[in-house]
């Protein structure tokens, strides 16, 4: 993955959104957008086309969660954006959910930047 190469981060916590967004900068990226709701995601998406979304699991909406706005994503995008979903929940039936979205992965929070750093160079091989 490039410098310049656009990463979505999909959260509502602003506070875990910066965080995250810090990181990434400290990594080199410098286009790093941050969306907090499901429709703003899908309007970056459309507009930028990331290479990565790093996309929280409960996204805090009723009506969607981040593995279905993933689904949603993925089928408006031929490339298949690479995906990392973030949480603070492991439990098995969204773990299983993870597993139908191709080349995606799982990282827990709170996630340390050599965490975040390693799982973006797995994500992008």
């Amino acid at each position: 993955m490039k410098a310049d190469d656009i990463v979505l981060i999909i959260e509502d916590n602003a506070l875990i959104a910066s965080g995250t967004q810090l990181m990434l900068e400290e990594m080199g990226y410098t286009q790093v957008l941050i969306a907090n709701i499901a429709s703003e995601a899908e309007k970056l998406f459309t507009q930028f086309n990331p290479a990565l979304a790093l996309i929280d699991i409960a996204i805090g909406e009723e009506h969607i969660d981040g593995i279905h706005l993933a689904h949603k994503l993925n089928a408006s995008n031929k490339a298949q954006v690479k995906i990392i979903f973030i949480s603070a929940y492991n439990d098995k039936a969204n773990l299983e959910r993870i597993k139908e979205i191709k080349g995606s992965l799982f990282l827990e929070k709170p996630f340390s930047i050599s965490q975040l750093k390693s799982i973006i160079s797995k994500a992008m091989d």
